[in-house]
């Protein structure tokens, strides 16, 4: 399947892996899309990944992941944690999320807090 760019900027965009998730992901952000050309070409994205086998849609979404550039110009950051995940090799980055739940766990005692 032949993708535009606006398309393969749209599922580099995405945190899913998979088809269910790239596609859950981008009807869950339609409606908050302001451009209308861009919510259009999402609209169409999600036609066209759902239309495809969940094998081919997997490897289209891997190969995009690994290969897809963002064009030079302004970033938004998603698009910059995006490619520091590339860089790394990582699926995704590692460390503590936002709410650190390791601070409740009955078995830690002390928790150094770098400034």
């Amino acid at each position: 399947m032949e993708l535009n760019e606006m398309e393969k900027r749209l599922i580099f965009q995405t945190e899913g892996y998979g088809k269910s998730d790239v596609t859950y992901e981008l009807r869950m952000c339609l409606p908050y899309i302001p451009d209308p050309v861009r919510r259009k070409t999402a609209a169409e994205l999600v036609r066209k990944l759902d239309a495809m086998p969940e094998k081919d849609c997997l490897a289209l979404i891997q190969d995009i992941r690994k290969n897809y550039r963002i064009p030079a110009g302004p970033k938004t950051m998603g698009e910059l944690l995006v490619e520091a995940r590339q860089k790394s090799g990582a699926e995704k980055l590692k460390g503590h999320d936002i709410m650190a739940l390791e601070r409740f766990d009955p078995e830690v005692k002390h928790i150094t807090v770098a400034a």
